[in-house]
């Protein structure tokens, strides 16, 4: 059984083959296909170990001929072949970012990204918008034993204008402003808060101060514009 994180994101899953990039043991793919979500799908493992784990979780539950377990870099597995939705989860925003500008090129048509990241997920926006894509929905899940969020993006290709506040925080979670959303950005307040004052006191790095601060100044707006 996959866990909650993997639970949305398979809720958002469509079409019939499911590209899944750094598959972790192929757990997300194995599901989606047992449970007709997909008929087929493969996951892409850019390192030996994970991808021999990958591999033998499919052949244990005999699904070798419809789940293709491929080892290289993020997009690049695809073969000029077309997928119509593509997982990539439990990395931060900008590895994940990296992942599709490195691959995007890849693609032969305009599938369904569903991204869950683990933290700083505004570079993911941007570079799909920047491909043409917009935010269908967003949510964030988190997960108690490790305590952290994690904050599902979906987007579909099509052209939308977004404010920098919008790609910054989420056009849907700033619409929707959820619990867990507030709860997420309240927490990441305090912790900033801390930070800044720490390297006040130790050691006076402008550039990290500047940042921070920024990053700070944006999410108190956040909530000033809450409490309207």
């Amino acid at each position: 059984m996959i866990d909650n994180r993997l639970l949305k994101v398979s809720e958002y899953i469509q079409g019939n083959t499911l590209l899944d990039v750094g598959s972790d043991h192929a757990y997300l793919a194995i599901y989606a296909v047992k449970n007709d979500i997909v008929k087929t799908a493969i996951c892409g493992e850019v390192v030996k170990g994970p991808y021999e784990n990958s591999l033998k979780n499919v052949k244990i539950n005999a699904l070798s001929e419809k789940i293709d377990v491929r080892l290289g870099s993020g997009l690049l597995v695809l073969e000029s072949e077309t997928v119509d939705s593509i997982t990539i989860c439990g990395m931060g925003g900008p590895l994940i970012a990296d992942i599709i500008e490195e691959g995007f090129d890849q693609l032969i048509n305009k599938p369904r990204f569903i991204l869950s990241a683990n933290t700083f997920a505004e570079p993911i926006r941007r570079v799909l918008v920047e491909r043409g894509y917009y935010v269908v929905d967003e949510t964030i899940v988190k997960d108690e034993k490790k305590d952290l969020y994690y904050e599902t993006i979906v987007m579909d290709y099509g052209q939308k204008e977004y404010s920098e506040e919008e790609l910054y925080f989420g056009p849907i979670n700033l619409e929707k402003r959820s619990d867990m959303f507030i709860e997420r950005l309240a927490g990441e307040e305090e912790h900033i808060k801390n930070v800044i004052k720490t390297i006040k006191k130790k050691s006076k790095n402008k550039a990290a101060l500047q940042t921070l601060q920024k990053r700070y100044d944006r999410i108190k707006a956040v909530f000033d514009n809450e409490s309207k």
